[in-house]
């Protein structure tokens, strides 16, 4: 196993603030990975390890996020569920608070986080250089027939935290 430089940092947002590990040197350009459901910035170790050996560090940064309610970063208030657009705006003031440091950022997904970062790219594809998904194609969906009793039954199991 290699033994790679890593950075926990902070990235404090208007409405939260998230945890985050930064591999590599921050004046380069970033790739923002984003974890899985249940997931945490760790499961990137075996990225970052890969990147090392590959010297892909000579010309990029990986930063690692936690999403809200994850491995070290705040959870949101209140007690309600987390759907995975919530996260889109996580994501969009991420992508503004780094991209103000460093330029154009590179957008990895796995998982839920891939989900996000593709419906993020469908909406402002500007903000991103690239794209790049794993396990990810798209959020799931169902008939706009479902759409009354998926709500209904949102709220009644919503109701148990109440």
């Amino acid at each position: 196993m290699l033994n790679i430089d890593v950075e926990e940092i902070q990235l404090p947002l208007a409405h939260i603030t998230l945890a985050a590990k930064r591999y590599g040197q921050a004046d380069k350009p970033v790739i923002l990975a984003l974890h899985g459901w249940l997931d945490n910035v760790d499961s990137f170790i075996p990225l970052a390890q890969a990147f090392a050996q590959q010297g892909l560090f000579d010309k990029f940064q990986l930063i690692c996020i936690d999403w809200p309610g994850h491995g070290l970063s705040d959870h949101r208030p209140g007690r309600y569920p987390l759907h995975w657009v919530d996260y889109i705006y996580d994501l969009q003031a991420v992508i503004h608070t780094l991209s103000q440091e460093t330029g154009p950022i590179i957008l990895l997904g796995h998982s839920l986080g891939g989900i996000v970062a593709s419906a993020y790219n469908a909406c402002l594809a500007d903000n991103i250089h690239k794209l790049i998904l794993i396990e990810a194609l798209a959020p799931l969906s169902e008939s706009a027939t479902q759409a009354k009793d998926r709500l209904r039954k949102g709220l009644q199991q919503q109701q148990r935290f109440n």
